[in-house]
């Protein structure tokens, strides 16, 4: 919301007040949104300059800037059973925290918290809730479905994230699903469940590979050349779109939503430098995509759709087999 919104407000305001007015707006950003009303409010009430008759009218008036940015439809108050202000649990946090701002997207709806920095991502309304999520009674249901392997014996060192790192840079829109070699979501509801199922008793990782694309000011953006599938499963799992064992994601215990948001996310960056100009971006000649999927949870790319990419490329740069 920009500030010229409340221009005809202001005209009918005495000079005093539209002093008042524009001092609270002043404290605002130039973009005007629900997650500064708290900050807003906590300066005027900590200035210890103005009188208290000024400080009660700047709070009226930053309560009426705060209404308005529901009233003109701009910003959301309430949705899916929660609304600004109500005090929830975030799925991985142990303590509450503050709800100041719903972000619709095309994808669903995130949250901004009270404490919000620049730096802090988005979350999922999926992850939230008003009550605690109920811990396990003993050991947490997928933790007991992990068979013993002789993998769990051995020791390998490499640098991972984890799956709720994955999600801070979706919620950021850092990587881009869809360039124009992917192919569409193809793997059927069976082969998500499988995943997830094995991903939360720890069976496989989440090992995607992206291309980098030269940071710009607003972001940076990850390419995914493989992975998209995986990724795209526990995303959709979160947003509710199917059970696992018969346990949608909102009906998990407190242990079993750890098991998934600390389960790795190892994966593979590359990033093209060019000889003359540095670190740049690939062109379509030097992309190849080769999806190599071996198990189970994987469904090869059929060999029209490689057909179809080979046709656009001039030259072999890179050759990947990538493996789950």
């Amino acid at each position: 919301m920009q500030k010229s919104y409340f221009y005809n407000y202001f005209k009918q305001l005495g000079k005093q007040d539209q002093k008042r007015f524009l001092n609270v707006l002043d404290l605002y950003p130039k973009d005007i949104k629900p997650r500064f009303y708290s900050n807003v409010q906590n300066q005027i009430e900590n200035n210890k300059k103005i009188a208290d008759s000024t400080k009660e009218k700047m709070l009226e008036f930053n309560d009426y800037i705060f209404e308005e940015m529901f009233s003109s439809n701009e910003f959301i108050k309430e949705c899916q059973g929660f609304k600004i202000g109500d005090e929830v649990f975030v799925d991985d946090d142990k303590i509450k925290r503050i709800i100041s701002e719903f972000i619709e997207t095309k994808d669903g709806i995130l949250i901004i918290f009270k404490d919000y920095s620049i730096l802090e991502a988005t979350t999922m309304i999926e992850m939230i809730s008003k009550k605690k999520r109920q811990d396990s009674n003993g050991e947490p249901y997928f933790y007991k479905l992990k068979e013993y392997s002789i993998f769990d014996d051995l020791h390998i060192t490499e640098i991972t994230s984890d799956v709720r790192g994955m999600l801070n840079e979706y919620t950021r829109d850092t990587y881009d699903f869809n360039p124009e070699y992917q192919r569409d979501l193809v793997w059927s509801t069976e082969q998500k469940q499988a995943f997830i199922r094995a991903l939360m008793i720890g069976d496989v990782d989440l090992c995607p590979t992206f291309i980098a694309e030269p940071y710009s000011k607003e972001k940076r953006e990850y390419e995914v050349l493989d992975g998209k599938q995986r990724m795209m499963a526990v995303i959709k799992y979160i947003r509710g779109e199917f059970p696992v064992e018969g346990f949608y994601y909102k009906d998990l215990s407190l242990g079993d939503v750890s098991r998934l948001m600390y389960a790795p996310f190892k994966y593979k960056l590359i990033k093209y430098y060019d000889k003359k100009k540095g670190f740049s971006k690939m062109t379509i000649e030097q992309k190849v995509e080769l999806f190599l999927q071996i198990n189970e949870y994987g469904q090869r790319v059929s060999e029209e759709h490689l057909t179809k990419i080979k046709s656009k490329l001039h030259k072999l740069y890179i050759f990947l087999t990538l493996y789950i």
